[in-house]
């Protein structure tokens, strides 16, 4: 139940990079860090190889964090970019859970082989990603 429960949180709630965000009921634009154009909404999204299924798997077979480090459960949301080749960059942790999960979550999308990339009028393009993942129930 909790693999399961683990896999929709994870696929659930793949996001687009956002542009805006609330500090104390406040919008705050966010300053892309890229110096490339990065297009939003794209006809095609970003995709791991193999689909969601596939995203959950990995996230499932790689992740190193053990329930027994901490009593901490929760989600660590990481962005990043993938480029026009499929290739993740600019990797960050948007919402951290703490400092143990916030490390494996970065590995995690690290060591990710490269994605499918956007696509807009038939190219490739960059486009920013959101990945929540889940600490809940790993063993």
């Amino acid at each position: 139940m909790k693999k399961i429960l683990y896999s929709l949180l994870t696929v659930g709630f793949i996001f687009t990079g956002c542009t805006q965000s609330s500090v104390n009921g406040e919008e705050v634009i966010v300053e892309p860090k890229s110096e490339e154009l990065i297009i939003d909404p794209v006809e095609s999204m970003p995709r791991f190889p193999g689909g969601e299924d596939s995203l959950t798997a990995y996230l499932n077979k790689n992740n190193q964090w053990r329930v027994g480090q901490s009593t901490i459960e929760g989600r660590v949301v990481v962005g990043f970019v993938v480029s026009e080749k499929g290739e993740l960059k600019e990797i960050e942790v948007l919402k951290s859970l703490c400092q143990s999960c916030d490390k494996e979550a970065i590995r995690l999308v690290e060591s990710m082989p490269d994605w499918i990339p956007a696509e807009e009028n038939g190219k490739p393009v960059p486009k920013r990603m959101m990945l929540p993942i889940s600490f809940d129930g790993l063993k």
